[in-house]
Parts: structure tokens; sequence; C-alpha cells
């Protein structure tokens, strides 16, 4: 894939196929970080255990201080196995959201909402799988990521 710039705010971020830093945009850091608390709210929080299912998904962290869980540095996720071992690894964390690129989503949309992980969409977070279940209009995308959060803390903070 040939890089190509977007722009976010005031910065120019390169891009090869997903983020390689962490933009200075409050917007998209509470997209990524954000955690559902009681009364509908979302709480961004630092050290937040995260699972952020791309190569550079750690750099994004550390970039804005939070903790990606997932054991796999410099690669994607790309099996559901691995997927297993992240959500795991997350749940034991303490932590509730995955951000998937679209170049794994196709792969991985299914096993999450199986394991209990609902999709942002317009609407809110919901049960079900992009593209079967929910029109894929309907579900939040921004800059080629979607956002899952664990069923069990949708529960406790509704």
């Amino acid at each position: 894939m040939a890089p190509h710039r977007k722009e976010m705010g005031s910065e120019k971020l390169l891009i090869i196929g997903t983020l390689l830093t962490a933009p200075d945009d409050p917007a998209f850091r509470e997209f990524v970080a954000a955690t559902p608390e009681p009364a509908g709210r979302s709480v961004v929080r630092a050290g937040e255990p995260i699972a952020l299912l791309w190569a550079t998904g750690h750099a994004i962290a550390d970039g804005y201080g939070f903790r990606d869980v997932v054991p796999y540095v410099g690669e994607s996720i790309v099996t559901v196995q691995e997927l297993d071992e992240t959500l795991a690894d997350l749940r034991a964390a303490g932590g509730s959201v995955v951000v998937v690129p679209d170049l794994v989503a196709p792969r991985l949309m299914r096993p999450l909402a199986e394991r209990g992980f609902e999709v942002l969409t317009r609407a809110g977070y919901r049960r079900g799988i992009p593209g079967a279940t929910i029109a894929p209009e309907q579900v939040v995308d921004v800059h080629g990521l979607t956002k899952w959060v664990d069923g069990r803390a949708l529960a406790r903070s509704g």
C-alpha cells in the first residue's frame, strides 16, 4: 500500500495501512481509549489496559499513556487463537476495549461478537456483526478503526 497523508487537526500523519504515531487529537484519543462508565459516560484513564490489534498499537498506546495488552509486538492480530490470547490478557488486566483495524476486521468481527464484545455504532454499543446483523454504515469507523467493548463491562456500566 502506498503511503498517503491524512489531515488530523493541524498535524499531518504518515499512514502506511495504519497509524504510525499517536495523533495529537483528543477526539481520536478518546475514541481509542475511552471506557464506558455508569450513566452512559465514557472515561479516559492513564494506564488503562486496552487491546490495539495492529502492528503499531504499542506505539499508539505509549503515545497516549495507555497499556496495550496485545502480546504480539510489531505485528497485527491475524488468527482467532491470537485474538483469544489477547482477550484473556485484556480481561485479566481489567480492560474492556478492543480497537480493530479494517484490514483484519472481516476475520475478527464474528469471533469478537461470539466472545461477548459489542461494536460501537452511531446508536451506541450493539451486539452483532457488522455486515450481517448490523448495517455497516451504522458502525463508527475512525481512520479505518472500529471499537469493540466487552459486554460484561457494558452490563456493569449500564
